[in-house]
């Protein structure tokens, strides 16, 4: 046999001959010698039989099932490894497919198909090919062509053509008709990478073709989907039970340490575990990271390993000096590989049995596809186990990821179970749009819609709706110049797209136009019987178009008689008002008001609500758990700042259902208790007890964040925020507190602005520092960061303030119920002394007496988190069978020595105790992982572990747990010595009781007292 080629517009047409034959057969010749001229034998390990494993015969079957009655897109799942390329060449022989297109992701991979289908891959060796079978002559596009001509006589000569969807784009631009009168079919191979507009618009120009998608993730992590039928899913588990893929071993590493000490560590191990597998086994090693810096910072520290041939290979490199390490790759003359993202989709080499992965992969599909090339088995050759390698400290993925990276996870089984269930949602929510009727003449991807939250709701007064009436409702209906409409009858779903042509004022023509599009969403929630009508036509409320669909007696829900829709604001804690629009009623003159921000506190007095229809209100606040926003009108809409898909849209209108319908809620109480910001010139004539990190600090990870001041820096979790000198008057003083000492301390100063306006400012009271905050890639003066981020402090009657703004708390305080505090015995203890330190610790402090009692207790860790950056003093954690709890404790030294009733002995402990909240909010691991960072206490050359009883490993374990999904939950506590039940004041109780009521708002969390007998 022999190989015949030639050149068109620089792209390569090539075909496998016998010897005696001098020219390209005809293409037509070839598909006719397909005919049965394949027959799908099924492998047989056991019995030595060779054949097509069991996916690639489900495969083959689903496709040709799929062609006999349908030309819509068809998606192929099958995992990395389980024999893709095969299955298309039994479907090309097989179907006798008359010109294929496939389209690859990358170089390699182009390289890797067409030798394949040049070969026929091993449809030969495993005996499955009539003699009489020719070899398809095979096209590799890899530039555009210079003519039309030449694209057509290429395409003419091809059975198959191979290209990667960049340079198809291109030429379809150029030469889409040559595309549409030469191909029959089209394969997309790692079709996960093609998602977005031009390959849109490519598949649509080319849909009457016969088009198949192979994934082995049919899910992408950018809110996109896939499209196409999924007509036939082999799971990842299914490949493992068959032997397909090899058992996969994960070494996890736990290091917190600088980028270079990770890196070491990670190699380490790697190295270790490739010299235990060479003396078996011919594997390879592969490093990977996710930058060409980092490629050359770790193969400095793979080089060192003298033993072993390392190269790195990444995108940067000289074309010629890839290829030649490329080829050494192939020809298995390295040993370690450090690679940036050159070696996915479309590599086969089953000697890579080693991941060191020094960049964790944030995307799962990516994650899948990377691990899939270390699991692969070969037809003829034992390889042994995959090892996977880790250090998964300071890890930011998603929540699939995070159970992939958990400490002593069998990867063998979730592996699989996180891909399948992956793939189900993708099914399930390809089922739910695939309800819709007449998708072929709607103009736009139902899936690709991101519908705003905002909805007005009409009750339904009969037991039916009448979807197809809607364009009764749809005012002035013939002058629209495009109307069209999907029905989704199981879901009781209705979209509609309209639009209109619209005219430019400014010219006299009418060739000169734009259009209005307008999409309008009807859901009919039957529990509760209500029609929910979104549309991006915010000016109506669509009244004639509810009734169209449910009749004359179609009531809209907004605030008159019982005012139902304002319920929608019920059940958010502490909620905001962010603006205001009243409708004022003052004898026969009528006005309205719009207020924003700090002005909402004038609009919301007593005597205007009263005289007032709320005509609008939005706000935002806690509900469940989650930080929430909600906004609706007098007249009936109801609205949240977010977008979303036409799914979680329609969840959204059922939850808002359930809240209209419930006549247990009190429209007319709504309001009360709501907080609103005031704009003040001067500071509150209040005691400041407690000062916190804006909201934004708690929403990103602590490593996000670090602090330059006079070129040191320092980590956010290493630093307090606290009060310097807290009074009644004058600025109010800030400090960043490390290891007990302020670095920088800053004054707020409130103030008129020459516009006459109250505004502020945050003030260095040593001008000569210089003081910088850097936030990822940003970085920007504390002063500025501050003054667009505001710290919030507290007021010892539960008030508070930002910037300039002044909350007022309106529920009614009730004070701490002193029947509740406990009394530990503190004989022995100096009482103003309450840290025990380090080596020596102090035997005599509060902390120290403490932590004695609690070890008498069943814990299972107790840390000592004492310091500047802590989340309590002490954290205890108890593992239970469905729960972990976790408890803070916060402590405070008595100012007299003894128990009194100063009240300046709470104030900074209850602050503590308020903003140890924030950590039930942030993510699990960042909590654990905040406690392993600080796992060596220091002061100063003095140092000890953290860990009073159970060790770092045990803290590891309980960082599995979380996991696995079993939840953390927390107990504050105040510990307080100064404090006794028999002397305990009424102002101690009333703050106590301010620091409970907030803990309770904001988290279901109740406060607990530990003072004195």
């Amino acid at each position: 046999m022999k190989y015949l080629k030639t050149i068109i517009s620089k792209n390569a047409i090539i075909q496998k001959v016998e010897d005696n034959n001098s020219d390209f057969l005809d293409c037509a010749d070839i598909v006719k010698s397909w005919k049965n001229g394949l027959i799908l034998k099924q492998e047989d390990i056991e019995n030595g039989a060779v054949g097509l494993r069991n996916p690639q015969i489900g495969a083959v079957y689903s496709i040709l099932s799929h062609w006999t009655h349908s030309n819509q897109v068809g998606t192929i799942v099958m995992p990395t490894g389980t024999g893709k390329t095969e299955t298309m060449l039994s479907v090309l022989v097989m179907a006798q497919v008359n010109k294929l297109l496939i389209i690859v992701p990358t170089d390699p991979l182009r390289k890797q198909i067409s030798e394949k289908f040049i070969n026929l891959g091993l449809l030969y060796t495993l005996g499955l090919l009539d003699r009489k079978v020719l070899f398809p002559v095979v096209g590799v596009i890899k530039s555009n062509f210079d003519t039309e001509e030449n694209a057509n006589l290429f395409f003419q000569k091809c059975n198959v053509v191979v290209a990667t969807a960049s340079i198809i784009s291109r030429v379809a631009n150029q030469y889409l008709s040559v595309l549409k009168n030469h191909l029959t079919g089209i394969f997309i191979d790692e079709a996960h990478h093609t998602e977005a507009t031009t390959w849109n618009n490519f598949r649509e120009n080319l849909k009457d073709k016969k088009i198949i998608q192979f994934t082995a993730t049919p899910f992408r992590n950018d809110d996109k989907m896939l499209g196409g039928k999924i007509i036939f899913n082999y799971p990842l588990r299914k490949a493992q039970e068959e032997g397909y893929f090899k058992k996969i071993d994960f070494i996890k590493l736990h290091h917190y340490g600088n980028q270079i000490e990770k890196d070491k560590a990670i190699a380490e191990t790697a190295i270790k575990q490739l010299r235990i597998d060479k003396a078996k086994f011919p594997h390879i090693l592969l490093a990977r990271v996710g930058k060409t810096k980092r490629a050359n910072e770790v193969f400095e520290i793979y080089k060192l390993y003298d033993e072993f041939r390392v190269v790195k290979i990444h995108s940067q490199l000289p074309s010629r000096e890839k290829t030649e390490i490329y080829n050494k790759i192939i020809n298995k003359e390295i040993d370690i590989i450090i690679c940036v993202d050159m070696l996915g989709e479309g590599f086969d080499l089953p000697e890579l049995k080693i991941a060191a992965f020094h960049d964790i992969r944030k995307s799962l599909p990516i994650t899948l596809q990377f691990i899939g090339r270390f699991t692969r088995t070969k037809y003829d050759e034992e390889l042994g186990n995959a090892t996977i390698i880790a250090n998964v400290a300071d890890l930011e993925v998603t929540n699939e990821l995070e159970d992939l990276y958990a400490q002593d996870v069998d990867w063998n089984i979730l592996l699989p179970n996180i891909s399948q269930d992956k793939t189900q949602k993708e099914i399930d929510l390809y089922e739910f749009l695939n309800g819709f009727s007449n998708l072929e003449e709607f103009p736009l991807s139902i899936h690709s819609l991101k519908p705003a939250q905002s909805t007005v709701v009409f009750k339904n007064n009969t037991e039916s709706w009448f979807p197809s009436n809607f364009k009764q409702g749809l005012q002035n209906i013939d002058g629209y110049d495009l109307v069209r409409h999907s029905i989704n009858l199981k879901d009781q779903t209705l979209i509609i797209l309209t639009a209109k042509k619209n005219l430019k004022d400014w010219v006299n023509s009418d060739n000169i136009f734009d259009f209005s599009w307008n999409l309008h969403i009807v859901y009919w929630e039957t529990k509760k019987n209500l029609l929910f009508i979104h549309s991006s036509d915010t000016k109506s409320l669509h009244i004639d178009l509810a009734k169209a669909i449910i009749g004359e007696d179609a009531q809209i829900i907004n605030g008159e008689n019982d005012g139902a829709i304002f319920r929608v604001l019920s059940g958010i804690k502490r909620l905001k008002l962010q603006n205001v629009g009243l409708v004022e009623v003052l004898g026969k003159l009528i006005r309205f008001q719009m207020r924003v921000g700090s002005d909402i506190e004038a609009a919301l007095s007593q005597t205007q609500i009263n005289n007032s229809k709320k005509s609008f209100i939005f706000g935002s606040g806690y509900e469940n758990g989650v930080d929430n926003n909600i906004g609706c009108s007098y007249k009936g809409r109801i609205w949240c700042k977010r977008k979303t898909n036409l799914s979680e849209f329609i969840n959204w209108c059922k939850q808002l259902g359930n809240k209209i319908t419930d006549t247990t809620i009190d429209s007319e109480e709504v309001l009360r208790g709501t907080l609103m910001p005031k704009a003040i010139t001067q500071r509150p004539n209040l005691f400041p007890f407690c000062i916190d990190w804006s909201e934004e600090f708690y929403l990103n990870s602590e490593l996000r964040y670090t602090f330059i001041i006079n070129n040191i820096t320092y980590d956010f979790y290493n630093v307090s925020l606290v009060l310097v000198n807290p009074s009644n008057t004058n600025n109010i003083k800030l400090g960043f507190e490390v290891d007990g000492k302020i670095i920088l301390e800053l004054e707020l100063e409130i103030f008129t602005n020459p516009q006459n306006f109250s505004d502020y400012r945050f003030i260095k009271t040593n001008p000569q520092l210089v003081a910088q905050i850097k936030f990822g890639t940003k970085e920007q003066s504390i002063e500025n960061y501050f003054y667009e981020n505001p710290p919030v402090v507290w007021f010892a009657n539960g008030d508070f303030l930002e910037g300039n703004n002044y909350i007022e708390l309106k529920s009614l305080i009730n004070p701490y119920n002193k029947e509740l505090i406990q009394s530990w015995n503190w004989t022995g203890i100096d009482l103003s002394i309450e840290s025990q330190g380090v080596n020596p610790k102090k035997a005599n402090s509060i902390q120290y007496r403490s932590l004695e009692i609690l070890k008498a207790i069943d814990y299972d860790i107790i840390y000592d988190d004492d310091g500047s950056g802590e989340i309590a003093d002490i954290v205890t954690f108890k593992i239970l069978d469905d729960k972990i709890e976790v408890e803070l404790y916060h402590i405070k030294y008595s100012k007299s020595g003894k128990v009194d009733s100063q009240i300046s002995n709470l104030y900074e402990v209850c602050g503590q105790a308020q903003k140890s909240v924030n950590w039930k909010f942030k993510k699990n691991k960042e909590f654990l992982e905040h406690l392993l960072r600080r796992e060596i206490k220091k002061e100063k050359t003095a140092t000890c572990s953290r860990f009073e009883k159970g060790t770092k490993d045990d803290l590891v374990r309980i960082l599995d747990l979380v996991h696995s999904r079993i939840p953390l939950e927390f107990k504050i506590y105040i510990i307080q010595p100064s404090i006794s039940k028999a002397t305990v004041t009424e102002q101690q109780l009333t703050l106590f009781g301010v620091t409970e009521n907030y803990l309770m708002d904001r988290a279901l969390i109740k406060l607990n007292i530990i003072g004195s007998a």
